[in-house]
């Protein structure tokens, strides 16, 4: 059961951390956030997970037809946070609101995330900052607040390349089930003609062939998952070792990487710096 908290300033504790679209460790991860990064709560707490809003750089998706340029038509148009009617709603939207586009893929548009936005980090990996660094008359503020820094994504950690690549902060390394007996992935550059910066993530699926599309493939193989009626879609195209995705052709895994989106490409591109079977 869910209780209110007051709105304030939460301050993250650890690197790749996931926001999600639901106060649950199996819903949808948005954007991961790092050590150092403050976040508005936005006032609610559902157990061990805390409410909070979107930062700059976040991006969620509306239903394209249900759009005007960038002003909504209609009287109410879900915020999701994916393209498509499977991935959970994280705000709603009224007639005449309009939106910042980013992007489309095929009948839904990518816009920057509402600030009124509903995501959902855990209360683990976060500190107060109202109750660690109060104010008021007759509180003494000799210790200072960290400095907030504005939110852009986690750069991926150094790891030696004979060393398994840790999972997102959520996830207890006993819960990792590594393909090979090293599951890092070379890393790939950045993929050729992507339109903006990646965002660190972490998806899950089964890999397959890319196959054959009339659209751009950037690499041989992608990710599927099943929608709400069990029916397998692409999530991404995957990049890295060939070799390692060969031989995890057909297996159900997490991948941990950066996403790209690229020009000619209908879905998001993702440079795999890591993957572990589930």
């Amino acid at each position: 059961m869910g209780s209110e908290a007051n709105a304030g300033s939460v301050q993250v504790t650890a690197d790749r951390v996931n926001l999600r679209t639901c106060p649950e460790s199996n819903c949808e991860v948005i954007a991961q956030v790092a050590t150092g990064d403050v976040l508005k709560t936005q006032g609610r707490r559902e157990g061990d997970w805390i409410e909070v809003a979107p930062p700059n750089g976040v991006a969620a998706w509306v239903y394209a037809e249900l759009l005007e340029g960038n002003t909504v038509i209609v009287d109410s148009l879900r915020v999701r946070g994916g393209p498509g009617i499977n991935y959970r709603s994280v705000d709603e939207l009224e007639k005449g609101d309009t939106v910042t586009v980013l992007g489309r893929d095929g009948e839904w548009v990518r816009i920057a995330a509402p600030p009124g936005a509903s995501l959902w980090i855990s209360a683990l990996y976060v500190r107060d900052l109202a109750t660690e660094f109060p104010e008021g008359p007759g509180v003494a503020t000799t210790s200072r607040a960290p400095p907030t820094r504005v939110w852009e994504p986690a750069p991926t950690p150094a790891v030696p390349e004979t060393a398994m690549t840790s999972a997102v902060a959520e996830v207890p390394a006993a819960n990792q089930t590594r393909i090979e007996s090293n599951s890092r992935v070379p890393k790939p550059g950045t993929p050729t003609g992507a339109t903006g910066p990646g965002k660190n993530i972490q998806y899950s699926g089964v890999i397959r062939p890319a196959g054959m599309a009339v659209w751009r493939r950037p690499s041989r193989f992608r990710l599927v998952e099943d929608d709400a009626l069990g029916r397998p879609v692409t999530r991404c195209y995957v990049m890295g070792d060939e070799q390692a995705l060969a031989q995890a052709e057909g297996k159900d895994v997490t991948v941990i990487g950066r996403e790209y989106w690229v020009q000619g490409v209908r879905y998001p591109v993702v440079t795999v710096e890591s993957m572990h079977a589930r």
